[in-house]
């Protein structure tokens, strides 16, 4: 009676058990199928398909993959995509990344940035950078640039630049000056050394003059250059008289017109404060005139009104 009971719901459900696994998948949850062989409650894990006859891609996790068109629910650690079939950028910090766009969700690793963990770091002094620009904190010696991605001028002393700009922090090597130390002195500076603006430290060589020492030194008479004696000195009247450095001498000059600006500062603020003394003690000696006129008035007043009063007629003699 059960047995019959069975048929008649296999015959109304249309669903049946199948043992017969050349026709029917081993894959099908309970065994179950309809007449047309595909699986009712869908697959075990691990399978795809309307007969769950496809296997889940083995990047899938362990959660499986989605029985209609094989799309994984979930990666193993490393990949990414709908399949699992990318994998995520060895520079993501744990191999970890986003299923669906492959970001880094971890991070990077030491060295790397950008939203995948692609691009390199600069000479970075930590050795790690900002994740989403790749701006360093500071810069490895010999490096500038936010990205610290621009090499110092060869020419700065001890390779140290600063860090925005490039500026030679500590000066520039013998032969070279500038901003960057990228311009050569002139080969007539002594020692080939100089400062900004291309200015001779230690003074020119024979025979030449100047900031830059691109001048004759020796003085011309009747179209040629008297004789040298030696080194930054020319005969003169038959006297010996040394080169003038003519940066010496400008600032000798800024020097004295700076001395005689503050002379003349002195002299005028001096002259100002007497002309305000004398007019303070003028006005005081005025104010004082005119208080004593004015008391000398109402004094004289006073005298006239007395001697109006001792004029007129007693009492007694207005009785008589």
């Amino acid at each position: 009676m059960a047995d019959l009971c069975a048929m008649l719901v296999v015959l109304l459900l249309g669903t049946f058990h199948c043992y017969d696994l050349v026709i029917c998948s081993p894959n099908c949850v309970d065994m179950l199928f309809d007449r047309e062989g595909k699986c009712i409650r869908g697959c075990n894990r691990g399978y795809w398909g309307d007969k769950c006859e496809k296997n889940c891609p083995s990047t899938c996790s362990v959660r499986g993959c989605n029985r209609a068109n094989g799309f994984c629910n979930c990666c193993i650690d490393g990949h990414y995509g709908d399949k699992c079939e990318k994998s995520c950028y060895l520079s993501c910090s744990g191999r970890s990344c986003n299923k669906d766009t492959g970001d880094c969700t971890n991070g990077c690793v030491a060295g790397k940035y950008g939203s995948n963990c692609q691009f390199s770091c600069g000479k970075c002094s930590t050795g790690k950078c900002e994740r989403n620009t790749g701006y360093c904190e500071n810069c490895e010696t010999g490096y500038f640039g936010r990205k610290c991605e621009r090499k110092c001028s060869e020419n700065c002393l001890n390779q140290e630049c600063g860090k925005m700009d490039g500026h030679c922090n500590n000066g520039c090597y013998k032969g070279f000056y500038g901003f960057l130390c990228n311009m050569s002195c002139r080969e007539n500076c002594v020692q080939t050394k100089c400062i900004q603006n291309n200015v001779c430290i230690y003074g020119c060589k024979t025979d030449m003059a100047g900031n830059e020492c691109n001048n004759r030194s020796c003085i011309p008479n009747n179209g040629s250059c008297m004789d040298r004696v030696k080194q930054n000195t020319y005969v003169h009247d038959g006297k010996q008289s040394s080169v003038i450095n003519v940066a010496s001498k400008k600032f000798a000059v800024k020097v004295l017109f700076g001395i005689i600006a503050i002379i003349i500062t002195l002299i005028l603020l001096s002259v100002f404060l007497i002309v305000r003394k004398v007019r303070q003690r003028r006005n005081q000696i005025l104010t004082r005139g005119a208080n004593a006129e004015v008391t000398d008035k109402v004094e004289n007043i006073a005298g006239y009104q007395e001697l109006g009063q001792l004029s007129q007629p007693s009492h007694y003699e207005k009785l008589k």
